[in-house]
């Protein structure tokens, strides 16, 4: 077999939680929505515009040049997004990153599972409704990071 068969045949094949795709994939899909929001704020209102150059921070070290350019700039910036960044920011990061980074086990159920990386809140089996929450968080964080935005610059223009 070739290789792309090998890996078509492999991907079929993964033991999985079916109950759990549509909600990890809604989850993904806010992360990289907030991502994209942190890039749209460094480049659109503390840098020097889009680029169409690729984005290689991660969702983490993005926010934490996202704080960086703000401070750059000075106030309302550095205090409105400092304030985001280490509020409803980092809580949404630090959500995706123990959901991101779980591990796959086989649950006393006998189903294919996912645990969640250790953090001070401890483990627990990933269900539906976690990542739903989640995605609720990332995408409200993206939400708050937008109303800081537009605060910003109208005092700036004021």
């Amino acid at each position: 077999m070739s290789e792309d068969e090998l890996i078509a045949y492999y991907s079929s094949g993964i033991p999985v939680d079916e109950d759990l795709l549509a909600p990890l994939g809604l989850m993904s899909w806010a992360a990289i929505r907030l991502h994209h929001a942190v890039r749209d704020t460094i480049g659109l209102d503390l840098g020097d515009g889009l680029t169409d150059q690729p984005f290689e921070f991660t969702l983490g070290r993005a926010m934490t040049e996202l704080v960086k350019a703000a401070e750059r700039k000075g106030d309302p910036w550095a205090s409105a997004i400092g304030g985001w960044r280490s509020g409803i920011g980092q809580r949404a990061l630090q959500e995706r990153n123990r959901l991101t980074h779980a591990t796959a086990y086989t649950a006393e159920d006998g189903k294919q599972a996912l645990m969640t990386a250790s953090t001070e809140r401890g483990r627990e089996r990933i269900t539906a409704e976690l990542l739903a929450r989640a995605a609720g968080l990332l995408t409200l964080a993206s939400v708050e990071l937008d109303h800081a935005r537009e605060s910003c610059r109208k005092e700036s223009c004021a």
